[in-house]
């Protein structure tokens, strides 16, 4: 082994190269330095600010993976890497990974749009895309809903950004319709009071607003009264049950009377029953066995003898004749 010429080498790799390998080392040490200096600035200034936690995490990771690799960058051409190469292979694993993670970047972008747009926020009830329940939280990649039986439904991003969302707590307050038939026969203006004195004595109805009762079309067994008021987004519900109930128990001590459809069952008795058919009898169908011609026995090598023709010709009159009676009978049976 020479040991001059390793010596060489390595003195020529200190002098040519070592110093570059130092200077990257001490780059790359100094970076990792300043990003987190930077990140922490930046986690600082996202507290203060009223961005969603969503938004101020996604936006951190972003930040941070952008820094780390510019920082990758930088000590990669101070050790004499060539950027173009590096570039282009930076470029063709981005692709394919893109094209492996389609549906998930699609996601991810349908989660940019929602923490940046704000169409709901955690709390809220939403329904979207046949899906109604309260906003539990929202992911990068999928949203969570509880529905009102206590279930946890997990909503890809993009199938929200795709249709229509129904926000029913983006305003503080909402308008409940109450909808009911009356009779035909009842005074409008009575009905249009009660209704009205039964809204306004509950105190979350807003008066301004104000209660409004109007008559909404004629329907095939009553007048359609439709009701309207105002409450806090809050008491949506409790108002609107409390109020259906209270409508109930004033109408009846009014005697309004609400239409329903009704059936009436009556038994004919203006045309007779039909008459009534006995089964006939049974009568067993006479089959009879067919007889060989006097050719067929001929060519088969039997020849009847002239007592045997008589009695099948016998026996054939015989069967001929109560088919006749049976014909008879059965014809005497049906005129009867």
């Amino acid at each position: 082994m020479d040991w001059n010429s390793i010596w060489e080498s390595i003195k020529n790799f200190v002098v040519t190269d070592g110093w570059q390998i130092v200077e990257a080392l001490l780059i790359l040490i100094l970076g990792i330095i300043v990003v987190k200096i930077v990140l922490k600035v930046i986690r600082s200034a996202f507290k203060k600010s009223k961005l969603e936690k969503i938004t101020q995490s996604f936006l951190l990771s972003v930040i941070k993976y952008a820094l780390y690799l510019i920082l990758l960058i930088i000590v990669l051409q101070i050790m004499g890497v060539p950027m173009t190469s590096f570039i282009a292979a930076l470029s063709a694993a981005g692709l394919a990974i893109g094209l492996a993670l389609q549906n998930s970047l699609t996601n991810l972008a349908s989660g940019i749009i929602i923490v940046s747009t704000k169409p709901f926020k955690a709390g809220d009830y939403i329904s979207v895309n046949g899906v109604e329940g309260t906003v539990k939280n929202i992911q990068i990649l999928t949203t969570t809903i509880t529905t009102v039986d206590n279930k946890d439904i997990i909503l890809p991003n993009s199938t929200i950004t795709s249709n229509s969302v129904t926000n029913y707590q983006a305003n503080s307050t909402r308008r409940i319709n109450f909808r009911l038939d009356v009779a035909y026969s009842e005074d409008i203006q009575v009905v249009r009071d009660t209704l009205l004195r039964v809204i306004n004595s509950d105190g979350r109805v807003l008066s301004n607003p104000a209660p409004m009762v109007r008559v909404d079309n004629f329907g095939d067994s009553g007048i359609c009264i439709l009701a309207t008021a105002w409450v806090d987004t809050e008491d949506y519900w409790s108002v609107y049950w409390d109020i259906n109930e209270l409508i109930i128990s004033e109408f009846n001590k009014q005697k309004i009377n609400i239409p329903y459809n009704q059936l009436e069952v009556r038994m004919r008795t203006d045309t007779p029953p039909a008459p009534y058919r006995e089964l006939p009898k049974r009568v067993e169908k006479i089959r009879t066995t067919k007889q060989k011609s006097l050719l067929e026995n001929i060519l088969e090598g039997e020849l009847p003898d002239t007592k045997s023709l008589k009695k099948s010709k016998k026996k054939s009159q015989e069967q001929k004749k109560q088919k006749k009676l049976a014909k008879n009978k059965k014809s005497q049976d049906k005129s009867n």
